[in-house]
């Protein structure tokens, strides 16, 4: 199944020079976790990712989201409606002072989970994106934006859409 491909050439270029300083995990995930290992595409990033794609920065750079195959189209056939929501207008003025930005989004969804149609903070990843190229964050975007997030997977009929990505 293809997913949107974030390409970050620039950045992996100088990829050393933007290591985050530290990520931690609770002890219980280390202890159920270690030694293990398991892919799975986060559904709020999964989310962000479309979120950006519809930005008219993500729409202009297919450097920055890749704009071709069956699943980018079905992303535009379902989302691009959605386009003007205020949500999607803050998150292109964000990429468009800083595509820092998009790591501080998107590195961040993982410290919220979709319980129903609410995110909740995890239990297991705190504020995993705090700092990249010499910009730091004191807060964690995900928690600024959670509600408009949530109105816009609620109106756009994101978690539908991504169930039925994920049964395929």
């Amino acid at each position: 199944m293809n997913k949107i491909i974030i390409v970050f050439i620039s950045l992996l270029t100088t990829a050393g020079l933007f290591a985050q300083e530290k990520v931690f995990f609770s002890e219980t995930f280390k202890s159920q976790n270690q030694g293990k290992y398991k892919i799975e595409i986060n559904e709020l990033k999964e989310l962000l990712h479309i979120m950006i794609a519809i930005t008219k920065s993500g729409l202009e750079n297919d450097d920055m989201i890749q704009q071709n195959g069956q699943y980018y189209e079905d992303v535009l056939a379902h989302f691009k409606p959605y386009e003007n929501e205020d949500i999607i207008k803050t998150f292109d003025s964000l990429m468009v002072s800083s595509l820092y930005n998009y790591i501080f989004l998107t590195g961040n969804a993982i410290t919220y989970d979709f319980k129903g149609n609410k995110l909740r903070k995890s239990d297991t990843f705190i504020f995993t994106a705090t700092g990249v190229g010499g910009e730091h964050i004191t807060l964690n975007p995900i928690t600024t934006y959670r509600k408009q997030i949530e109105a816009f997977a609620r109106k756009s009929g994101f978690r539908k859409f991504y169930w039925i990505y994920q049964l395929n």
